[in-house]
């Protein structure tokens, strides 16, 4: 008996140990109003905690995300990713970005490195599941006309995150 629970064990750690991330969806909406929304989400069985601090904690945001960041989670508080942190300031990455709005554990908003740009991520219940969403929104004619670049790079992004919080 020990040995079919040892064996069924090892299972279960090697399917686990090779599960696929889950997928990112993404689409691009136009608003009436000329905003341009990137939208990006994926299904992930990670829980809450694991997610909020994943896009919220400096020790986990460099395990997937840049080499170096810096968050001051509070409103009007520092929200910056650097790609490239041996560069001269304001050519390290997604730099002057600040905290606009959060809820713990479920929703942190802050602004984006366009003039009129902003980014949304949220954390939504599905079932015995976690909904990782992210928005990028812009109301720029440049932004617009970038929307369908950006969207490649938010893509290898938000795959790099689904892997991270895979369990």
């Amino acid at each position: 008996m020990k040995l079919f629970s040892l064996s069924v064990l090892a299972m279960a750690f090697i399917t686990s140990a090779f599960a696929e991330p889950p997928d990112v969806s993404s689409d691009i909406t136009r608003t009436p109003i000329g905003e341009t929304i990137i939208h990006l989400s994926f299904v992930t069985v990670a829980s809450p905690e694991k997610l909020w601090k994943a896009i919220t904690v400096p020790d986990e945001l460099v395990k997937w995300v840049a080499p170096a960041v810096k968050v001051e989670l509070k409103v009007g508080g520092i929200y910056e990713y650097y790609y490239n942190p041996k560069k001269m300031e304001g050519r390290r990455g997604m730099e002057g970005t600040r905290v606009i709005s959060y809820i713990p554990g479920k929703m942190l908003s802050h602004s984006g490195t366009a003039p009129g740009s902003w980014v949304v991520w949220s954390i939504e219940p599905a079932g015995d599941q976690q909904v990782l969403h992210y928005y990028s929104v812009g109301t720029t004619p440049d932004w617009s006309d970038l929307a369908s670049a950006r969207l490649t790079g938010l893509t290898e992004m938000m795959e790099k995150l689904a892997k991270y919080v895979q369990p």
